[in-house]
């Protein structure tokens, strides 16, 4: 095996190219070879998304021209599961096994499917997030001198979610009654936002407080997290899915 190191986004990964034995080499026509050592020469070089792209590519003409070549179905593997194409990774992996199932490496590559299966499932779960919040949740929510009791999500497709604020809790009613001005981020689990809400006190005065959500969705229909106000300790929370 043949080690590539490569760095991009500040990080250092490590791919593992399988080394040509002299009766593979033999096997492939020149032009198939060609595109294989352009591959394996893209990744070397990539610094973006785009530069993989390329290496992929390289790769897949090589096993157009080379279609029952493991090294280049294992590479273009390597590739497919750095650019996120997991199910064509495990295609490609699949394939090198077929074609290799006698390959020294072959335990360490059947736990690389397992490894790509189990992200695989884990994006799918995490892809459900925006969906799962769509709707009305309850809980006690105390901040700002006073308490609430109901969120709305709403999720407008593409991932896009944003959250409906009672009249009285924000600083503009505009955007209080608007959902689509208060955007909610989701990262995995994880469900954040942020608006300035008001507290009217009758005779005294009106004061406005920096409000911020920090919740992970820990299962369908229930919410846990901490509301965080600036100089006052943060508090947990439980929102429930009407």
């Amino acid at each position: 095996m043949v080690r590539i190191f490569f760095a991009t986004h500040a990080l250092c990964f490590v791919i593992f190219f399988s080394a040509l034995g002299t009766d593979a080499i033999a096997a492939v026509s020149d032009q198939a070879q060609r595109h294989f050592d352009r591959g394996t020469a893209a990744v070397e070089m990539a610094v973006s998304e785009s530069d993989f792209e390329v290496a992929a590519g390289e790769f897949e003409e090589a096993i157009r021209l080379a279609p029952d070549w493991p090294e280049a179905h294992y590479n273009l593997g390597l590739v497919r599961e750095k650019l996120n194409d997991l199910d064509g990774a495990i295609y490609s992996f699949r394939r090198y096994l077929a074609l290799a199932p006698q390959a020294g490496d072959a335990a360490a590559v059947r736990s690389q499917i397992n490894k790509v299966e189990f992200r695989r499932e884990k994006l799918a779960k995490e892809a459900q997030v925006p969906t799962l919040l769509d709707g009305t949740w309850r809980g006690f929510m105390s901040f700002c001198g006073g308490s609430r009791s109901e969120l709305r999500f709403y999720h407008w497709g593409g991932g896009e979610v944003s959250v409906e604020l009672p009249v009285n809790w924000n600083a503009d009613p505009g955007v209080a009654t608007d959902p689509k001005r208060v955007a909610v981020e989701t990262e995995g689990r994880q469900v954040r936002f942020s608006f300035r809400s008001k507290s009217v006190v009758p005779g005294i005065g009106t004061y406005y407080c920096d409000i911020e959500y920090d919740l992970s969705l820990v299962e369908p229909g229930i919410l846990k997290g901490v509301i965080k106000q600036k100089d006052a300790p943060g508090r947990e929370v439980i929102l429930k899915k009407r």
